[in-house]
């Protein structure tokens, strides 16, 4: 079972814990329960919130549970893939249209339009670093991908893909299943997990005209 609410101002805050999703209010009190997708097989591996407020899951597929119907009503399970198709979805994310994007195992990046019903696909032939993408972040107009060996940002409006590596001074390791991003907003610095070290770089930057970051930072573990 899942539990969702709205806190006092306007955001949702979900936090997963084993098999449930629970998500209170400030003041303690919790909202309906919203009941797992039996679908999905688990509990959820990513969870997501778009403009309308419906929660969007991942796992033995994507999911959307509509906050207005107060039920699913989208399930997807047949994705765009490389060589062979696979039903895991892994890191998801929505970005300011409204559009999901989501890792599929060894399938590179996946962009779904829920109003067109329409996939866009992603892989290393694009500029991806390789086709393991293990986490995603959205920051304005970019949708950021970790790979395992390295890093993309795309453009949401012209799907232009740059991709880095440690070439452009990223960790000499690997990004490994269960990393994932964090955006110091004050900073305006991007942090990112590899298996030896941390990534740190301002995602915000212009670089050749774009403003993707050329050069992130290496901050090794003591």
């Amino acid at each position: 079972m899942w539990r969702i609410t709205t806190n006092p101002f306007g955001n949702r805050r979900e936090q997963l814990l084993g098999r449930f999703l629970v998500d209170a209010r400030f003041d303690g009190t919790r909202g309906p329960i919203i009941p797992q997708l039996p679908q999905l097989l688990s509990a959820a591996a990513v969870v997501a919130v778009d403009n309308a407020g419906n929660i969007w899951f991942s796992r033995h597929g994507i999911a959307r549970y509509n906050i207005a119907s107060a039920k699913y009503d989208m399930y997807i399970d047949s994705f765009p893939f490389i060589k062979l198709p696979d039903k895991q979805a892994k890191a998801l994310v929505v970005d300011n249209q409204d559009r999901i994007w989501f890792s599929s195992i060894n399938n590179g990046l996946i962009l779904y339009d829920p109003v067109k019903k329409t996939f866009r696909h992603f892989t290393k032939n694009d500029g991806l670093p390789d086709n393991a993408v293990y986490a995603l972040t959205v920051l304005e107009n970019k949708v950021w991908a970790g790979c395992y060996s390295g890093i993309a940002c795309v453009d949401i409006n012209d799907f232009k893909v740059t991709g880095f590596g440690k070439e452009d001074g990223l960790p000499a390791s690997n990004i490994e299943q269960g990393s994932r991003f964090f955006y110091d907003s004050v900073q305006q610095q991007l942090y990112l997990g590899y298996l030896t070290a941390i990534a740190r770089f301002n995602p915000l930057a212009p670089v050749g005209g774009t403003m993707c970051a050329a050069s992130p930072a290496r901050k090794s573990r003591p």
